[in-house]
């Protein structure tokens, strides 16, 4: 019970200190991982309380006797005596064969508590009984009337434990997926830097201002069919950011941050540093850029391949493998035959 009280006050704790911003919560995902954990731990503490609570009902019922089929090897009971607050937890042996028991109880030895006499009473009680499906246990010893009740399982408390870690690995889960979406936001935006520089730079020489290329460069997105990609669309908030009247340097500025990349930060730089003081070499600073982006492409494009490359180092030594032993194994036979 301790344990549902303290996961209790341990998610009310933590929804308190989200509340009042004292833990940072500052993107979409991780306050959606935190309601997962909270509405998990919150799920299974329930689930965890009702379990407990009926083991300590069904635990509390007395026990006379024991179904052997229904215990592997000991049943753990507590003993109660009439007119005593002591209580004393036994492990009967649930055999159904007497040797059993016998042999059971020389291995155990005689136990520490003084218990020892009360499990030869209920062996010699079950002797009388001879009942193979039911172990008895003594209603009575020495003048002493006894109660046996079963101790509670903890299936309550793990079933609360379990719900507070799956709500922290759904957590988890749900930032990492975030994390892999940047990552795949930020390749395919490297990916598309040597194309969208190289047709920057061919706009740009054909005597276009930074804003009628951009213009021009979401005109050819927007009419072709293909696939979204992440690039143009922040030219197209671009353009819309300047036609709403926000000016080009801060327009730009914006691009290489949302972008978030130091390829598109360094270029909108190059934008901002030719509107201000009016770069003549633009062209020539383009050029060269675009030149080394496809560098960077290709060199990027040889370590791919030489990463896949070893990749399939592994399924050929395994096809290795089961030919070497293909051609072995009937050779190793016929030897063996002959």
């Amino acid at each position: 019970m301790y344990v549902h009280i303290g996961l209790f006050v341990l998610l009310l704790m933590a929804a308190v200190l989200a509340g009042i911003g004292r833990i940072p919560l500052d993107s979409e995902e991780k306050r959606k991982g935190f309601r997962l954990l909270l509405l998990a731990g919150m799920m299974g503490n329930l689930l965890g309380l009702l379990l407990t609570v009926r083991n300590i009902r069904e635990a509390e019922a007395p026990v006379e006797r024991i179904a052997r089929k229904s215990v592997v090897s000991h049943e753990d009971l507590v003993m109660h005596e009439e007119d005593s607050q002591e209580e004393v937890a036994f492990k009967i042996p649930p055999r159904v064969q007497e040797e059993k028991e016998e042999t059971e109880k020389e291995r155990d030895g005689v136990q520490e508590d003084g218990t020892q006499e009360i499990l030869e009473e209920a062996a010699l009680l079950n002797r009388e009984k001879a009942d193979p499906d039911y172990y008895y246990l003594p209603a009575e010893y020495e003048g002493r009337i006894l109660t046996w009740t079963r101790i509670p399982e903890k299936t309550g408390s793990l079933v609360a434990v379990l719900g507070m870690l799956s709500g922290v690995l759904l957590m988890i889960l749900k930032i990492r997926e975030k994390q892999e979406r940047e990552e795949k936001r930020a390749e395919e935006l490297l990916r598309d830097y040597p194309g969208f520089i190289m047709k920057f730079t061919l706009f740009i020489q054909a005597g276009m201002t930074a804003r009628e290329a951009f213009r021009q460069m979401v005109r050819v997105y927007r009419q072709s069919s293909g696939e979204k990609r992440t690039v143009y669309e922040e030219l197209t908030v671009f353009c819309n950011e300047v036609d709403s009247g926000v000016s080009e340097n801060d327009a730009c500025l914006r691009f290489g941050e949302r972008c978030k990349t130091a390829k598109y930060r360094v270029f909108s730089v190059l934008l901002v540093q030719n509107l201000q003081k009016g770069t003549a070499q633009l062209a020539e600073l383009l050029e060269r850029e675009s030149l080394e982006a496809w560098e960077e492409r290709k060199r990027k494009a040889r370590i791919q391949g030489e990463t896949a490359s070893t990749r399939l180092l592994i399924p050929m030594i395994l096809l290795m493998l089961l030919v070497m032993f293909i051609i072995l194994i009937p050779a190793f036979l016929t030897f063996y035959r002959i």
